[in-house]
């Protein structure tokens, strides 16, 4: 975090993150929605359908679904940024050093069919 300014420590910046966590699962449990400010966390639900809301028991729930909505503010500053610094996804960065180290010359190979002269005349100027 210090490469952005700031005064806390990856481990207190971690702690509260966890702790915050922690309490982001207790109000949705609770049944509130929570805006971080970057987005918003709420909770549905998938359940068998009833005629009547009197009818209705935690027992039809079948599923639990944590949902995300980003704030409005967020888009607009991704959107309206300047520039964006383009990173290659895990499987194509391993693509590009394959091929890179494919491309490079083998000079472990050894080839025993020339003669032995290195190519010097021992200091001779020949024209």
């Amino acid at each position: 975090m210090a490469e952005h300014n700031s005064n806390f420590s990856t481990g207190q910046i971690l702690g509260v993150l966890t702790d915050m966590s922690a309490c982001v699962i207790e109000f949705l449990k609770s049944g509130y929605s929570v805006d971080l400010g970057l987005a918003r966390f709420y909770l549905t639900l998938t359940s068998t359908g009833v005629g009547n809301v009197d009818d209705f028991a935690t027992s039809l729930i079948k599923k639990v679904n944590i949902r995300t909505a980003v704030s409005k503010e967020t888009v607009s500053a991704i959107n309206n940024s300047p520039e964006f610094e383009f990173v290659l996804t895990r499987e194509a960065e391993a693509l590009a050093k394959k091929q890179a180290k494919e491309s490079l010359p083998n000079f472990t190979s050894q080839d025993d069919s020339g003669d032995d002269n290195g190519g010097n005349s021992g200091g001779e100027i020949t024209e």
